[in-house]
């Protein structure tokens, strides 16, 4: 019996993802994905930490116990523990960027990272990956996001703040958005071009505000009055500010479906990133300028700056922002996440059933509805258990920059095994992957050592042996069932 155009994959269906997207458009995505929760979510304990461990280094203890901080001591240690630590978020982040802009424009295909793994070390390396990204990473930093979205919305609706209304929110938030993409790709682009677009207005509202805010009154700090740390506060505070930051390398998954790639990919990556760390600066010295050293205990720290101009009225206006936000973010990442699982299906038969692309939208529908219910199903899982945000971010996050760290290195793998492909070339290249690869192991080292001491449970170190161990059984089935058709792939 034959399959339907729909369900069975081509020989070459990345040729029916259609280059639909702009200049705009991915920028669009980039910025979209990249901005979402942890600005307002974390920006009070990033500066709290990284403030900590600056003070300790640069002063004696007897120096803090004797002596009071002036207040314009206050005002510079403050602004460099903010510059610093988003600065060196924003120097990793454009190196990410950077590699990327070369691997996606010579690598154009439907796929992202899982196709520059294969192409860069083999069959495996893109298997593993897909396996991982699809029931750990994709899911949990979606579900992250949207546990932050349903929190904000219970202050504008009526639907309490229980573990049930919160999990209820979020796994809705995701499914409808998932249906959003399901219509197609012209529906998809467009709301993440709106959501983008209000976010970045709603930003530059809450940085004006923020900058034209009464001066505060500067407190006594110690770092003993600080938010502690399980581990060195900067390597805390990075672990978030690269949550923060990261994104832009989902670009790399509609890579395929962009106009004019050997100019647009790059352009948008580097573009998106610049845009994004110039508003995160702008937004964090805004939040300084108007709480002063109250920033570092600010439970909603977007809301009391809003509170200095619009009174309560200013939780429910933030409260929507943030919503805003979070939906840009979700919206994004099941966008291009999508695109992932279409290409595991389409090179490894034991997972065909994925690499189905409906032309007339312009979406891999198929995948794009298992991938919402993963996440839907990690949402559930872990949304028994509070800190569901911190929870979902530390245990991606060894995973996610672990993978990371590997992208790196296939630059000049990927440079050695396909010399013709050279539409653009990463400047510096030498500096670059090292940053970008270090940070990446640091990252995944200090996301691993507070998950490990903080937020480990039975029931998520089982879902991560469980998937591990099942990718392992799935792909040595998929390598033997599909090594004597393809030999070459071994």
């Amino acid at each position: 019996m034959d399959a339907s155009p729909e369900t069975q994959p081509t020989q070459d269906s990345t040729a029916a993802a259609r280059a639909q997207l702009s200049l705009v458009d991915s920028t669009s995505i980039i910025l979209g994905i990249i901005i979402g929760s942890a600005i307002y979510e974390k920006a009070p304990s990033i500066a709290a930490f990284t403030l900590r461990d600056l003070l300790r280094w640069f002063y004696q203890p007897e120096q803090l116990a004797s002596a009071e901080l002036t207040s314009a001591d206050q005002w510079f240690w403050g602004l460099a523990a903010i510059g610093l630590i988003w600065g060196a978020g924003a120097i990793v982040a454009l190196a990410g960027a950077l590699c990327y802009a070369e691997i996606a424009t010579n690598h154009s295909e439907a796929g992202g990272n899982y196709l520059f793994l294969r192409k860069a070390f083999g069959r495996w390396a893109g298997f593993a990956f897909a396996w991982v990204e699809f029931w750990i990473i994709r899911p949990g930093n979606v579900g992250a996001i949207s546990f932050v979205l349903a929190t904000y919305a219970s202050k504008i609706i009526p639907i309490g703040t229980s573990k049930l209304a919160t999990v209820g929110v979020a796994a809705g938030s995701i499914l409808v958005l998932t249906v959003l993409n399901v219509v197609g790709i012209q529906a998809g682009k467009w709301t993440q071009n709106l959501l983008t677009l209000a976010k970045v207005v709603g930003l530059s509202a809450v940085v004006l505000i923020g900058l034209t805010s009464p001066w505060p009154v500067m407190q006594t700090v110690a770092p003993e009055s600080l938010a502690p740390a399980p581990m060195p506060g900067i390597a805390l505070a990075m672990v978030f500010v690269m949550f923060a930051y990261g994104g832009w390398s989902d670009m790399s998954y509609v890579a395929a479906e962009v106009r004019d790639p050997k100019r647009n990919i790059s352009r948008a990556l580097v573009l998106g990133t610049i845009a994004v760390a110039v508003i995160y600066l702008l937004v964090n010295f805004a939040f300084f300028r108007a709480l002063g050293t109250a920033m570092y205990s600010s439970p909603s720290i977007a809301a009391d700056v809003l509170a200095t101009r619009f009174g309560s009225a200013g939780s429910v206006i933030i409260s929507v922002l943030i919503c805003v936000s979070c939906l840009g973010a979700i919206h994004g990442m099941i966008l291009t996440g999508s695109r992932v699982s279409f290409a595991l299906g389409n090179e490894h038969p034991l997972l065909g059933w994925l690499g189905s692309w409906e032309a007339e939208r312009g979406v891999p529908r198929r995948s794009l509805w298992i991938q919402g219910l993963a996440t839907v199903a990690m949402v559930i899982a872990f949304g028994l258990y509070d800190k569901g945000f911190e929870r979902l971010v530390c245990f991606t996050g060894p995973f996610f920059w672990g993978f990371f760290a590997i992208i790196g290195l296939s630059l000049p793998m990927l440079r050695y095994r396909f010399p013709e492909a050279s539409l653009y070339r990463t400047p510096l290249v030498w500096l670059v992957v090292p940053i970008f690869v270090i940070s990446s192991l640091l990252m995944s080292y200090s996301s691993f050592s507070y998950a490990i001491t903080e937020l480990l449970t039975w029931e998520s170190l089982a879902w991560g042996i469980v998937v591990i161990v099942s990718g392992i059984i799935v792909g040595v089935i998929d390598q033997l069932r599909s090594g004597a058709k393809r030999p070459e792939a071994l």
